[in-house]
């Protein structure tokens, strides 16, 4: 691994950790049915259910990914 001289680099050994999905998260389930993810740097992903599925990340910036079912049974993936 790289060892990088500024600290301030985004890329040091925590951050690609959680990259490969080891950083601690809590997760909560919602009455309205959706999953609020919440990892140890306040980043925030939700998972919103119904008639499309939504992925809603909430960091340095927003991104969202709505899974849209069509009824020839192909699934969109549409980021925003």
């Amino acid at each position: 691994m790289i060892e990088f001289i500024d600290d301030k680099t985004p890329l040091n050994r925590a951050n690609m950790m959680g990259i490969q999905g080891f950083i601690s998260k809590k997760y909560e389930s919602k009455e309205d049915g959706s999953i609020v993810v919440t990892n140890a740097n306040g980043e925030v992903l939700t998972y919103n259910f119904g008639e499309n599925i939504s992925e809603k990340f909430e960091g340095e910036k927003t991104i969202t990914k709505t899974y849209l079912f069509g009824t020839d049974g192909t699934v969109e993936e549409v980021i925003s």
